[in-house]
């Protein structure tokens, strides 16, 4: 397919760049939430070209860097996220300002929880290619909720489609012989109607010489060819109520095919109303499933494995786990209340080791699942860290996370014009 050069949405050079050099690169980052730390970045695409690679795609104005304390991140320009959200969009905005076309930006200082949680599913989905990392990534998740959740009659409709075909070929085949046999049959009757008079014909006069016999010897003959006629005129009869048979046998049949084409049909129909309606409340399922990731960064997804019915949660965080698990749990079971979970997996990573703090988690979690209504849901848990990521919490020495998000660029600003940064 051939490609577009969108420049009514972004200056011609960044989209090239966007499309045909760091698609890749950008779409990864916009998947993991928009930032990273420049020398993750580096070290993790070294083999990309690390370092050269980010300085390229600043100087296409694709993405832009600043400093969380004494360590630099980057986060995706403006032109990449609007490379992203309008590059299959139809509309034309040529006529409109650039600077008007209305994306949802990147903050430039974003919160301790938006970066490190960026910045760990960037971590895990590059240095760690495991299959449970394909969760992290929003549009991931989504196909993967769509799979799971959505219902697919296709290859039932698919099976009532050729049993359909079949049906329609055999009426075929039966009006064929009900419309070549009723030809044949027609001059069959034409015949018996003539045969009907030649019969009371016959047997009156057989009657006449049988009456006559001792009179004309010669009758004996003539009596016989009567005998002879009279029995081809039974014959041809006898045909006739036969092929009235056949017609009503093969009109019986017809019928039968014919209201069996119409159940499977009505089938058909059904299948795939049922799909569309179950289709549409799970778009409001997962609807809820993303705005639950988005506010808590919790990763919920329903998955089968074994046979069993398996929900599984992934939360990131830097250094303290959540206060609020259980009720993302419920929140999470609710969502999916037509669904029998057999299994809980509970999956924590954070930058620090806190295995403590995380074994009081794992053991609130166990206690909340133990309750009636959970009795019969096994609690899997596991816990990892991330040490690669340490050293950008290590050298946080102010506790900024009461601050409100609104203000923390302000205070940012103020830490950089103290410590002579720019």
């Amino acid at each position: 397919m051939k490609a577009t050069v969108r420049d009514d949405i972004i200056g011609i050079d960044s989209y090239v760049d966007a499309e045909f050099k760091y698609k890749k690169y950008i779409e990864i980052i916009y998947e993991c939430g928009g930032y990273c730390f420049l020398d993750q970045f580096e070290r993790l695409w070294k083999n990309e070209g690390g370092k050269y690679l980010a300085k390229k795609m600043e100087d296409a104005k694709l993405i832009k860097s600043d400093y969380y304390s004494n360590y630099k991140y980057i986060r995706l320009a403006d032109n990449a996220l609007k490379y992203l959200r309008y590059r299959n969009d139809t509309r034309d905005f040529t006529d409109v300002p650039k600077n008007k076309i209305a994306i949802q930006k990147l903050k430039k200082k974003p919160s301790e929880k938006v970066l490190f949680t960026s910045a760990m599913y960037f971590e895990l989905t590059q240095s760690n290619k495991s299959e449970r990392n394909i969760f992290l990534k929003k549009k991931n998740q989504i196909e993967i909720l769509n799979k799971v959740l959505k219902i697919d009659n296709t290859p039932l409709i698919n099976e009532k489609r050729k049993y359909l075909e079949e049906l329609e070929t055999e009426l075929d085949r039966y009006n064929f012989l009900i419309e070549k046999f009723s030809a044949i049959f027609a001059n069959t009757k034409i015949v018996k109607g003539f045969s009907n008079e030649m019969e009371s014909v016959a047997i009156n006069k057989k009657k006449y010489l049988e009456d006559k016999r001792n009179l004309f010897k010669s009758n004996e003959k003539e009596i016989r060819e009567i005998e002879e006629q009279l029995n081809i005129i039974q014959k041809i009869t006898e045909q006739s109520q036969m092929n009235d048979t056949i017609i009503r046998d093969y009109n019986i049949k017809k019928n039968g095919i014919e209201e069996k084409i119409k159940e499977t049909k009505k089938t058909i129909t059904n299948l795939r109303k049922q799909e569309l309606s179950k289709d549409r409340a799970t778009e409001e399922k997962i609807k809820k499933l993303i705005i639950i990731r988005d506010i808590s960064k919790c990763i919920c997804i329903p998955t089968n494995s074994n046979g069993k019915n398996r929900l599984m949660f992934f939360s990131v965080f830097p250094n303290t786990p959540k206060s609020n698990y259980t009720e993302i749990i419920d929140d999470a079971m609710k969502i999916l209340d037509d669904i029998h979970i057999d299994e809980l997996y509970f999956c924590l990573i954070s930058v620090k080791d806190i295995t403590k703090k995380v074994e009081n988690v794992f053991k609130k979690i166990k206690n909340h699942m133990n309750k009636i209504r959970y009795y019969n849901i096994e609690v899997i848990t596991e816990y990892h860290h991330l040490p690669e990521l340490k050293k950008y919490s290590d050298l946080v020495t102010d506790k900024i996370s009461y601050i409100k998000e609104d203000d923390i660029e302000n205070f940012e600003k103020l830490r950089e014009k103290l410590s002579g940064k720019k």
